[in-house]
């Protein structure tokens, strides 16, 4: 099998390289030789000239490629000799006036205070007295150069300027506007294809400020070297940035390949030319620039017409402004060749051109921009399609999982609803038998003391701190049975740790120390201090062991907001704001099975030492007050276990909003209109939508823009709970209230995935709906 080779980068940069010399070198013969022959015509040359201007309605001698005199007669009544060229290096003019000369003008590359006169293009005044008969004119330049001489009287060479201001003014400010609206798109699109537009643009000015001889009138008139390097140089940025304006209007490096590598090489070619055409003083490098010209039209226009064949609508626009711009420049070019007559049009040829490709130009680019983005918006609504049907074929799956958890937490809270109802009939039993053993040992020490037999009296009191010790035990047990006598009523949490934890401080060995992490404010609670003394002492105790008695305690008390956490010893789902009570260790670290640290009886000590109560007596207290525990590994070792109790928080709900921006959805419009007046009254910015499909948009549209979104359940087309799942897309962290009629209806698996943050039935209550905004929009971001 035969190989293709790829061309790499070093075989693209040598045929670059070589390609720019056969450009530059090819010309330098005919240069030389130019310069040699043309350039040291004289004085004798001048009066045998028989060049004449070719007719007296004719306004220009044409093109004349070689150094050359040249003459015409000078009519009676003109008092300017006007050649309207703005870039003649080297021009000498005689006025002649029966065989003497007059006047003498050597104008061109000097600076412009040097000129005759200070007009753009050169023009010199007729001398007054005997009126010259003749004017011969001489062009050393080293170039092909356009005559366009004319004589006018002062009235019409002012008028002539009037003019040329008027159209200059208007070409130069058509390129303003549009180097500085496609500036500011740029810097907010960040598209490279508005910045080579911008810079052709800019280019493309420079260029023709040097060819016109405004630049060198106001912008550089002491430096003639300037004017040389902005005639090459504009010239070949243009042809530079018009190329790379192309390869990314055109997206030819993922469409078109090849004609990609051949544009690349052609830009390439041009940035060279450019670069020795500012070093070194030669006209090789404008007449390289004329070719490059002719080879990146024919190229971009074919890549142009390729694309159009592909669909790409932008590129018809693209070659309407192409041809326009070298209708204009042929039509220059024609005239310089005197096959058309000169006229205004024809001599701001390139300028008429270059407008309409630039204002052509920027009409293919807003409707790139339009395509581009109905295309966006077209695969963010597929996405959102995709997303969807995605979920419905995993929805099989998740119910079957949910189901699968609510079997595991129907089985462990049967589990220890089991235990619980046998340990507390075994603790009322054992009770009794306690209080028996405590009697007799109560009335056996007595007897040891009528006797004086003090090991006796020892043995009975063993007895006793047994019985003791048992009755504890058999007080957790009701406790975790929810049989134990409890008396609820409102206490400051924050207090009470802080009076366990000086408890602590003297029952736990001096090698454990307790840092704690409390409030400053109370945290009202509604519970029995002394069960949740109780619980605090149990998890202490319990990391003290994990750590064997040495190391450090952590104890914290915070407000935490949940969104379905699981409850590690009922394995129950939990959300909302809780108090949440933290211990943390630098123990062993947790077993492999969480659950089973709750179940009575269960340890992991040895025979012998501990009742594995201590953990399921927190189990039960927490319940017990409506809370939920969980437990987590920390990072640098150790457990961390958090009790977590709904707060019985008194504090007022402000009575007005701050200016939060709510979006409200509902098909029924007198509902919404409720909702709004209500909201609105509230001092809350409302926005109301009537269709799901209004809502995305609009949130789409301002992904920041809203708060809080408060939508119905049953609408048309998408239902609530499927618009909180887009707009979840769209924004992960934007919350969502939902109301229904039927709130037992809505899959609540699905809508774990969302971040609806409350259910409300209908009809609404607005004084808990107005504390469930106030509550959502006071939660920290997440």
């Amino acid at each position: 099998m035969i190989s293709r080779r790829q061309p790499n980068r070093r075989t693209t940069l040598g045929w670059l390289l070589l390609s720019t010399a056969l450009l530059w070198c090819a010309p330098v013969a005919a240069f030389e030789y130019q310069i040699d022959s043309g350039g040291r015509l004289g004085i004798e040359d001048m009066l045998r000239s028989g060049d004449w201007r070719p007719g007296t309605d004719s306004p220009s001698f044409g093109f004349r490629p070689e150094a050359v005199w040249l003459r015409t007669d000078v009519p009676p009544s003109a008092d300017v000799l006007v050649i309207d060229n703005g870039w003649l290096d080297d021009l000498e003019v005689f006025f002649v006036a029966n065989d003497l000369v007059v006047a003498n003008y050597h104008s061109g590359y000097r600076p412009f205070a040097e000129r005759a006169m200070h007009t753009q293009q050169f023009a010199f005044p007729v001398p007054r007295g005997d009126a010259p008969a003749r004017v011969y004119v001489r062009s050393l330049g080293h170039g092909s150069h356009y005559l366009p001489l004319s004589f006018m009287t002062n009235e019409a060479f002012q008028s002539q300027a009037s003019t040329r201001a008027l159209l200059q003014g208007g070409y130069y400010g058509i390129i303003i506007v549009m180097i500085v609206y496609y500036l500011v798109l740029f810097a907010g699109l960040r598209d490279t294809v508005y910045l080579y537009y911008v810079a052709y643009a800019a280019s493309l000015m420079v260029a023709m400020l040097s060819k016109d001889g405004l630049g060198t009138q106001f912008l550089w008139p002491d430096s003639p070297a300037v004017q040389r390097i902005a005639s090459d140089l504009g010239v070949s940025l243009a042809i530079l940035f018009s190329g790379l304006f192309a390869i990314a209007f055109l997206k030819l490096k993922r469409t078109l390949p090849g004609f990609h590598r051949i544009a690349l090489i052609l830009v390439g070619i041009t940035a060279v030319n450019g670069l020795l055409g500012t070093l070194f003083v030669s006209y090789v490098f404008p007449r390289n620039n004329a070719l490059l010209v002719i080879a990146v039209t024919v190229v971009f226009v074919t890549a142009a017409a390729q694309r159009l064949r592909q669909g790409f609508r932008p590129a018809l626009i693209y070659l309407i402004a192409t041809g326009s711009l070298l209708v204009g420049s042929t039509l220059f070019v024609a005239m310089l060749f005197g096959w058309v007559d000169d006229s205004l049009v024809a001599r701001f040829g390139v300028q008429l051109g270059s407008t309409a490709e630039l204002m052509l130009l920027a009409f293919a680019l807003s409707q790139r921009m339009n395509e581009e983005h109905k295309k966006r918006v077209w695969m963010q609504h597929r996405s959102l399609e995709l997303t969807r049907e995605v979920r419905a074929l995993k929805s099989g799956t998740q119910i079957a999982e949910e189901h699968r958890q609510l079997q595991r937490s129907l089985q462990q809270a049967q589990k220890l609803r089991t235990i619980g109802e046998m340990t507390g009939g075994f603790a009322h039993d054992f009770n009794n038998i306690l209080a028996s053993v405590l009697g007799f040992a109560e009335l056996a020490k007595e007897r040891a003391g009528r006797l004086a037999d003090h090991k006796l009296a020892d043995f009975v009191d063993e007895i006793e701190r047994a019985g003791l010790r048992g009755a504890d035990l058999v007080k957790q047990l009701l406790i975790y049975s929810r049989g134990g006598n409890t008396e609820p009523h409102e206490f400051d949490l924050n207090n009470t740790i802080g009076e366990t934890i000086r408890f602590l401080r003297g029952t736990l060995p001096a090698t454990v120390q307790i840092t704690t992490d409390l409030p400053e404010r109370p945290q009202p609670a509604f519970a029995d201090p002394a069960h949740i003394r109780q619980m605090l002492v149990n998890l202490a105790l319990n990391a003290s062991e994990a750590m064997n008695e040495r190391g450090e305690i952590a104890i914290s008390l915070r407000r935490a907001v949940h969104d379905e956490a699981t409850c590690a010893s009922c394995a129950a789902r939990f959300s909302g704001e809780h108090l949440t009570l933290s211990i943390a260790d630098r123990g062993r670290g947790l077993p492999a099975e969480v659950p089973d640290l709750f179940t009575p009886f269960h340890t992991t000590k040895p025979v012998g030492q501990g009742s594995g109560l201590g953990l399921s007596v927190v189990h039960g207290i927490a319940h017990e007050y409506g809370g939920h525990i969980t437990v987590s590994p920390r990072a640098q070792g150790g457990a961390r276990f958090s009790v977590h109790l709904p707060p019985h928080d008194t504090r007022p709900l402000p009575a007005q909003g701050t200016g939060n921006r709510i979006l409200v959805i509902d098909d029924d419009r007198a509902l919404a209109r409720y909702l709004e007046t209500l909201l609105t009254g509230q001092g809350f910015v409302v926005t109301v939508a009537h269709t799901s499909s209004e809502a995305l948009e609009k949130v789409m549209a301002q992904p920041y823009g809203f708060d809080l979104v408060i939508t119905d359940q049953l609408m048309p087309q998408v239902t609530g709970l499927e618009l909180a799942r887009d707009i979840r897309d769209v924004r992960a962290d934007l919350p969502v209230i939902l109301c229904s009629g039927n709130p037992d209806a809505i899959d609540r698996a699905t809508m774990a995935h969302t971040t609806i943050k409350a259910v409300f039935p209908k009809p609404i209550e607005s004084e808990m709906l107005l504390a469930k905004v106030h509550g959502v929009l006071s939660e920290p971001a997440s």
